[in-house]
């Protein structure tokens, strides 16, 4: 079974949203910065990171600086 994820940034809003492209009828903050999007069933079709790049561009940078180390 293939998934399909729709991801989006906005950068005006610095949110990201990771989703499963079904439609989510409520969002609940489980952390300061992430929300989990659900269904009218209840089931989880996606999450929002809010302040995106301010949490995820200095890991991303540290990641690459790894990677080009050598081996």
């Amino acid at each position: 079974m293939k998934t399909q994820l729709d991801i989006f940034y906005c950068k005006e809003t610095d949110t990201l949203d990771i989703g499963s492209g079904r439609p989510a009828g409520y969002g609940e903050d489980i952390s300061e910065d992430l929300i989990v999007n659900s269904n009218a069933q209840g089931e989880v079709v996606g999450f929002t990171l809010e302040h995106a790049a301010e949490l995820l561009l200095p890991l991303l940078k540290r990641y690459e600086s790894h990677s080009r180390q050598p081996q």
